[in-house]
């Protein structure tokens, strides 16, 4: 591009109309807010429009004049780490002013330093309490415009009771945030007794947080015992919540899901769950969600109790360890609307396959199927392929879509049943098809054709996978690293 070219765009630009330009600066300083607790500090949105605003006159003012440019306040690791934090709460204040009365997005991740060195590790919390405290002293008088709130700490904390991020969040959020959308808080902690972390309660009641929050739609809390109870104004646009506890009190997450009405997606993690004589818990009756994703042992309780009375009526969803589902009653409405389902098999014995595999059977509507084994036993391989290969009803004929992960082998003779099942349902010409289409079965159970595969060479070896390759095509087959089900093993 010759110089008088460039000096032509230059000043094209430089004359652009305001209202336009605004447009394009806007477009270039967006980030999308996601809540993910893998989301980092979006840098380009940092120093985009300090950029944008030194190029000309022209575009400085324009910079200047758009409140929207400055909404984001990124907290990078740089900055906690730093000696000297001071630079970074005037980068706050300017923020503050330049974006007006509009929206803000406040984000934090940060990993304490070199956890192996204790003393290192100290020095770290000790300075990263004294610059959360400075940066919380400019968002108290402003928290009525904070439009996400998204702070993650990598790497777990030993609770005792110095954990200043911890306080000033629980102080912050009993503040009135009437545009708050987004609020997402991870802050993994080490207790022996779960108890502490609950802010003296039940010797205290817990204070009201967000006391005004109507247009909260997505909330993660981890190890922070921000919740709601019944005398909270419902939480009417609310669709996901997603909780984990090492503790949990059952009359605090039956309040916490009566006053979400419009729920859609469910995620519950709990170490421990309790009920107290003194606060008497009320199940609801009906959940609306469409996802429910339930891990470690302190779902079961709650399944082994009262979940077996909850209609789900709008259920498609369901993620969770092979145990709890083992624990489930598969109603008549569940068999029907369920068509997605993520398994994690782990902890279990013969018996409890079986049963677990007994309960999948009932689920015959299942589309989209992801299984991970993260223990193999000797029935697992055929209990799984026998399943789905039987002459007579195979397991989730509708299915379409299939990942499997972590399955080892433990026959001595080449892993072939994911070749057997495409053989079955899409190799037309083959014995199996023939087989099946030969007896008098009813139309419903004949199998739908697979239409892509996800897997790892752990559960289909290299020379197994050309095989099926060849049937399906290879855009319909990934080969994925082995590792737990979600995003990540993608």
């Amino acid at each position: 591009m010759s110089l008088s070219t460039v000096q032509l765009l230059r000043d094209t630009f430089a004359t652009c109309p305001f209202d336009v330009l605004a447009l394009i600066f806007e477009a270039a300083c967006a980030t999308f807010i996601r809540d993910s607790k893998k989301l980092d500090v979006d840098w380009n949105a940092i120093v985009t429009p300090y950029s944008l605003s030194r190029v000309c006159k022209h575009w400085r003012n324009v910079t200047m004049d758009t409140p929207s440019l400055w909404q984001y306040i990124g907290v990078p690791q740089s900055a906690l780490d730093a000696d000297d934090f001071s630079p970074f709460v005037e980068h706050v204040d300017r923020l503050i002013a330049r974006s007006g009365t509009g929206c803000l997005d406040l984000v934090i991740r940060y990993t304490l330093l070199d956890e192996r060195n204790a003393c290192a590790s100290e020095d770290a919390q000790i300075r990263h309490n004294l610059h959360f405290s400075m940066l919380f002293t400019k968002l108290f008088p402003i928290a009525s415009r904070l439009r996400t709130f998204h702070v993650v700490r990598n790497g777990g904390l030993t609770f005792d009771g110095a954990d200043s991020i911890r306080d000033l969040i629980v102080d912050i959020l009993c503040c009135p945030t009437p545009r708050l959308q987004v609020l997402l808080v991870d802050l993994p902690t080490w207790s022996n007794e779960p108890k502490k972390l609950w802010l003296n309660f039940p010797r205290e009641e817990l204070p009201l947080f967000l006391p005004e929050a109507p247009a909260l739609q997505r909330v993660h809390i981890a190890d922070v015992p921000i919740v709601w109870l019944d005398l909270h104004p419902d939480l009417g646009r609310l669709t996901s919540l997603s909780l984990e506890q090492e503790l949990m009190y059952t009359h605090i997450l039956w309040d916490m899901l009566y006053l979400a009405p419009n729920l859609l997606h469910l995620s519950l993690d709990f170490g421990d769950v309790k009920e107290l004589r003194s606060h008497p818990a009320y199940p609801v009756e009906t959940l609306p969600v469409t996802t429910l994703v339930l891990s470690r042992r302190g779902s079961f309780p709650l399944f082994d109790a009262a979940w077996r009375q909850i209609a789900l009526p709008n259920l498609t969803t369901i993620d969770m360890e092979s145990w709890v589902l083992s624990s489930m009653v598969v109603t008549e409405s569940l068999a029907k609307t369920v068509t997605s389902i993520k398994l994690e098999f782990c902890y279990d014995e013969d018996d409890g396959r079986r049963e677990t595999f007994a309960k999948l059977r009932q689920l015959q509507s299942i589309r989209s199927a992801a299984l991970h084994y993260d223990e193999t036993l000797d029935i697992d391989e055929r209990l799984l392929f026998d399943s789905l290969c039987s002459y007579n009803g195979p397991m989730w004929p509708r299915l379409r879509d299939f990942q499997l992960t972590g399955l080892r082998s433990q026959r001595s003779r080449e892993q072939d049943g994911m070749y057997d099942l495409i053989r079955m349902r899409n190799m037309r010409n083959s014995f199996e098809y023939r087989m099946f289409s030969a007896i008098d079965v009813e139309p419903d159970t004949v199998p739908d054709p697979i239409k892509s595969l996800k897997y790892d060479t752990v559960s289909v070896p290299p020379k197994v996978s050309a095989r099926i390759m060849n049937v399906l095509g290879r855009k319909n087959c990934t080969v994925i690293e082995c590792g737990p089900l979600g995003p990540d093993s993608e």
